[in-house]
């Protein structure tokens, strides 16, 4: 399934799905890796949500197990393509949560990744939203990020 500039296998977007109806109640997060060249996501890598008490509204990543992932999969080839995560009982819509959450300083955090945001009403996908930072904006200090959006058809 082609998501914006990327190649996303449907079984990893199921994989991410599958983990997501598990963690419910909480938000569920993870990483999508694949080849950077090809633009091809082949992998699904679920992270632990550590926003302890506040997870069923937000979900904060450990830096270290983010990092051990990345290293991990640059052993392999793969890079981050993509961030996973879950809305629990509400829209896929970023929030203003997760708009804070991709900049420091107002500088991208992760250029050219893809965010995905699926929702999960009473333990089930419901409907899915990618999200990404238009090309010509990212990285340009005192210029805007404009943010795209892509639905995405969700199987059951």
């Amino acid at each position: 399934m082609m998501i914006f500039n990327c190649e996303i296998e449907t079984s990893i977007l199921d994989a991410a799905y599958a983990e997501a109806e598990a963690d419910y109640p909480a938000e569920s997060c993870g990483l999508i890796l694949g080849c950077e060249t090809q633009k091809r996501g082949t992998c699904f890598v679920p992270l632990r949500n550590h926003a302890g008490a506040d997870s069923l509204h937000s979900f904060r990543v450990n830096e270290l197990e983010y990092m051990n992932v990345v290293l991990k999969g640059r052993s392999t080839g793969l890079r981050p393509l993509a961030f996973f995560h879950s809305h629990p009982d509400a829209s896929p819509c970023l929030s203003k949560r997760d708009l804070a959450s991709h900049t420091i300083d107002g500088q991208l955090l992760f250029p050219g990744q893809i965010h995905v945001v699926a929702s999960v009403v009473q333990g089930k996908r419901q409907s899915v939203q990618a999200y990404y930072y238009s090309p010509e904006s990212q990285g340009i200090p005192g210029k805007e990020n404009r943010l795209l959006s892509q639905f995405i058809e969700v199987s059951s």
